[in-house]
């Protein structure tokens, strides 16, 4: 996961960045954070996962800045860092993950990390295997759709693929999310990635189609629904 601390306070952004890294050494330990203190037009560029981001930035206001960046990348999580407290209503219209203090960040942190658990589980679950002898590290989100054939069962993450053997069924249980449903006898899908299902077929991203196994096809509708009223 990619993080971002971006302040223009040098001496702030390094102990932010102490106690964020000290964070994600139990939660996400391949996590990488990146301190930005100018240039911050570059943020409309590289895209991250969290950023930390002061409002008042020099030039640049930080709610203004913001919106540009999840106009571009509207999966990023915004918590605000800022002493201007009185700032924390206009900051709340952009609808951010947070709002800390800088004069209260321990104890605003500890309010912080209490949703950053929930979100990480939800968000950046992830699992290793292991891949002509290297450990792999995938998110769950990464996941399109899952095929067993034969023993091998193969985890295509859109862009590229890894095979292992694993039954389809231990592979469920040791990701444990509930958006990443079985759909036939065979084949797994995450629903995070469908387009649209139809009676018999689920249309993911990048045009690719599955079939709906007969023994699936009501419960597979069931939960779709109750995953698009989420």
């Amino acid at each position: 996961m990619r993080c971002a601390i971006v302040d223009d306070d040098i001496t702030f952004s390094n102990k932010l960045n102490y106690m964020i890294k000290k964070y994600f050494q139990s939660t996400l330990p391949n996590s990488h954070v990146e301190i930005i203190s100018r240039h911050f037009e570059q943020l409309l560029k590289l895209e991250f996962d969290i950023i930390f981001l002061d409002i008042d930035l020099n030039e640049y206001n930080g709610i203004k800045l913001s919106q540009q960046i999840n106009k571009i990348f509207p999966n990023t999580l915004i918590v605000f860092v800022s002493s201007l407290n009185e700032l924390v209503f206009d900051a709340l219209t952009t609808h951010p993950l947070f709002f800390m203090r800088k004069n209260f960040l321990e104890k605003d942190f500890v309010s912080l990390k209490i949703i950053l658990d929930k979100v990480l589980k939800k968000h950046f679950s992830h699992f290793f295997i292991n891949d002509k002898s290297e450990d792999i590290c995938i998110y769950n989100h990464e996941i399109h759709y899952m095929t067993i054939a034969g023993h091998d069962l193969t985890i295509n993450l859109g862009n590229t693929s890894y095979t292992l053997r694993i039954s389809l069924s231990d592979i469920l249980k040791k990701i444990d999310d509930h958006d990443i449903i079985q759909v036939s006898k065979d084949v797994a899908v995450n629903l995070n990635h469908v387009v649209k299902i139809s009676k018999n077929t689920i249309y993911l991203s990048q045009q690719v189609k599955i079939e709906i196994g007969r023994a699936y096809k009501d419960k597979v509708q069931t939960i779709y629904k109750e995953f698009l009223l989420k």
